[in-house]
């Protein structure tokens, strides 16, 4: 796993990460190694899908996430923030 950070004048800012160990855990509960059924329980509006990678894009942050699944199992979660 890794993350960017982009230091610039006194401050850092996230502009993406890779995410490939179960240690890394999101604020509503995903992690790699979880299945394909829990993933879609940790959101309220998301519909299950069986696509191999579930792409999600937050405009009001501009982050855009990537969940990426192998057997049911995600396996790795890619981060990128756009910046203005």
């Amino acid at each position: 796993s890794d993350l960017i950070i982009y230091k610039a004048s006194g401050r850092e800012i996230f502009i993406g990460g890779n995410i490939y160990d179960n240690k890394v855990q999101l604020k509503n509960g995903v992690k790699v190694g979880m299945s394909r059924e829990m993933f879609f329980h940790c959101f309220s509006d998301l519909k299950v899908s069986s696509l191999d990678t579930i792409r999600l894009f937050n405009k009001m942050s501009n982050n855009k996430f990537n969940f990426i699944f192998r057997k049911d199992k995600l396996s790795a979660i890619k981060i990128d923030q756009f910046i203005d």
